[in-house]
């Protein structure tokens, strides 16, 4: 990207998504071990379960993209400087 001042704004806001990412992780990490029962490590309600691990595996997927995309602007920012 020519314009390194609209760049530089994409990754502070890319940077903000990753940061968002983290914190969400951490509350899937909090509800996966509520979800999990103490006694026997089985789930506490499958039906529950189910639904949240396609949360988690959303949110992982983000993740993934968020890291993809700051890839990009980090490589597209090296180039720049050259």
């Amino acid at each position: 990207m020519e314009d390194k001042k609209s760049l530089e704004n994409i990754m502070n806001q890319a940077k903000s998504i990753k940061q968002n990412n983290f914190n969400n992780m951490q509350q899937i990490n909090s509800i996966n071990l509520i979800l999990t029962s103490d006694n026997n490590g089985r789930d506490k309600d499958p039906n529950i379960s189910e639904g949240f691990l396609k949360l988690k595996r959303k949110i992982e997927e983000v993740n993934n993209a968020t890291e993809e995309f700051l890839s990009i602007l980090n490589n597209d920012n090296a180039e720049s400087r050259h």
